[in-house]
């Protein structure tokens, strides 16, 4: 939605909050038990606040290191004791690619 020009980051981060709140079994683990997903090149970061809202939970994200344009992003927020790597996208000629390795 950020890449589109839907909604703004502070937008997104006002969304992703109410999303958190709403979410009737989040408070019970503090979210250990909760499983978030960020398939952008900007993983975490689209969602500002993430550190204070969910930094208990498991993100799925193709991004572990610092990758984006945001000057306020200094440490990249994978976490590897709990965060998992998932494949990135890649084209089909990518994956033809591959096979001659």
């Amino acid at each position: 939605m950020l890449e589109g020009n839907v909604w703004t980051m502070d937008e997104l981060d006002v969304i992703h909050i109410q999303v958190v709140k709403e979410l009737p079994y989040f408070k019970r683990n503090n979210g250990k038990d909760h499983i978030f997903v960020f398939g952008s090149g900007m993983a975490h970061s689209v969602f500002q606040s993430w550190r204070y809202y969910i930094n208990d939970s498991i993100v799925l994200t193709p991004e572990t290191e610092l990758f984006n344009d945001i000057a306020w992003v200094t440490v990249p927020p994978f976490q590897t004791w709990k965060d998992i790597v998932i494949p990135g996208h890649l084209d089909l000629s990518e994956v033809i690619s591959l096979h001659d390795y």
